[in-house]
Protein backbone atom coordinates (compact mmCIF):
# COMPACT_ATOMS: atom_id res chain seq x y z
CA UNK A 1 0.00 0.00 0.00
CA UNK A 2 1.52 3.37 -0.96
CA UNK A 3 2.54 5.57 1.94
CA UNK A 4 0.25 8.46 0.91
CA UNK A 5 -2.78 6.19 0.93
CA UNK A 6 -1.78 4.72 4.28
CA UNK A 7 -1.36 8.21 5.77
CA UNK A 8 -4.74 9.29 4.37
CA UNK A 9 -6.46 6.24 5.87
CA UNK A 10 -4.87 6.90 9.25
CA UNK A 11 -5.99 10.55 9.20
CA UNK A 12 -9.51 10.10 7.86
CA UNK A 13 -10.60 6.76 9.22
CA UNK A 14 -8.63 6.75 12.46
CA UNK A 15 -6.57 3.63 11.77
CA UNK A 16 -3.47 3.35 13.88
CA UNK A 17 -4.76 5.51 16.74
CA UNK A 18 -3.44 8.84 17.82
CA UNK A 19 0.00 9.36 19.28
CA UNK A 20 -1.22 12.46 21.16
CA UNK A 21 -3.03 11.71 24.42
CA UNK A 22 -6.15 13.75 25.07
CA UNK A 23 -8.69 14.11 27.82
CA UNK A 24 -12.42 14.07 27.22
CA UNK A 25 -14.18 16.92 28.98
CA UNK A 26 -17.61 16.68 30.54
CA UNK A 27 -20.37 19.07 29.54
CA UNK A 28 -20.87 22.13 31.70
CA UNK A 29 -23.74 22.08 34.16
CA UNK A 30 -26.93 23.20 32.43
CA UNK A 31 -25.72 22.84 28.85
CA UNK A 32 -26.50 20.17 26.31
CA UNK A 33 -24.13 18.54 23.87
CA UNK A 34 -26.36 19.67 20.98
CA UNK A 35 -25.93 23.30 21.98
CA UNK A 36 -24.01 25.08 19.26
CA UNK A 37 -22.28 28.35 19.96
CA UNK A 38 -22.62 30.44 16.80
CA UNK A 39 -21.86 34.11 16.49
CA UNK A 40 -24.85 36.16 15.31
CA UNK A 41 -24.82 37.18 11.67
CA UNK A 42 -25.60 40.83 10.99
CA UNK A 43 -27.78 41.56 7.99
CA UNK A 44 -28.35 44.88 6.23
CA UNK A 45 -31.91 45.33 4.95
CA UNK A 46 -33.12 47.32 1.94
CA UNK A 47 -35.90 49.70 2.96
CA UNK A 48 -37.49 49.58 -0.50
CA UNK A 49 -37.86 45.89 -1.33
CA UNK A 50 -36.82 43.83 1.69
CA UNK A 51 -33.51 42.60 0.21
CA UNK A 52 -31.04 41.27 2.80
CA UNK A 53 -27.28 41.54 2.47
CA UNK A 54 -24.61 40.29 4.83
CA UNK A 55 -22.28 43.22 4.02
CA UNK A 56 -22.69 46.97 3.65
CA UNK A 57 -20.94 46.78 0.29
CA UNK A 58 -23.52 44.28 -0.97
CA UNK A 59 -26.40 46.50 0.13
CA UNK A 60 -24.83 49.55 -1.54
CA UNK A 61 -24.35 47.56 -4.75
CA UNK A 62 -28.00 46.48 -4.60
CA UNK A 63 -29.19 50.06 -4.10
CA UNK A 64 -27.11 51.26 -7.05
CA UNK A 65 -28.09 48.54 -9.50
CA UNK A 66 -31.73 47.90 -8.59
CA UNK A 67 -33.04 51.21 -7.29
CA UNK A 68 -30.56 53.66 -8.91
CA UNK A 69 -30.00 55.34 -5.52
CA UNK A 70 -26.85 57.45 -5.55
CA UNK A 71 -26.62 57.56 -9.33
CA UNK A 72 -26.41 61.07 -10.73
CA UNK A 73 -29.15 61.39 -13.35
CA UNK A 74 -29.33 65.14 -13.76
CA UNK A 75 -26.87 66.18 -16.47
CA UNK A 76 -25.87 69.79 -16.88
CA UNK A 77 -22.95 69.39 -19.31
CA UNK A 78 -22.67 67.66 -22.67
CA UNK A 79 -19.83 65.35 -23.76
CA UNK A 80 -17.58 68.33 -24.55
CA UNK A 81 -18.10 70.09 -21.23
CA UNK A 82 -20.48 72.76 -22.54
CA UNK A 83 -23.75 73.54 -20.75
CA UNK A 84 -26.73 71.76 -22.27
CA UNK A 85 -28.41 75.12 -22.83
CA UNK A 86 -25.45 76.19 -25.03
CA UNK A 87 -27.30 75.45 -28.27
CA UNK A 88 -30.78 76.19 -26.98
Amino acid sequence: MPSKLRAWLKAKLGFGGSSIPYKEFKDEHGSTSEEVKVEPVIYYHCDHCGYRSSTQKGLRSHLLTCHKIGVGTGRTLDAYGRPLSYFG
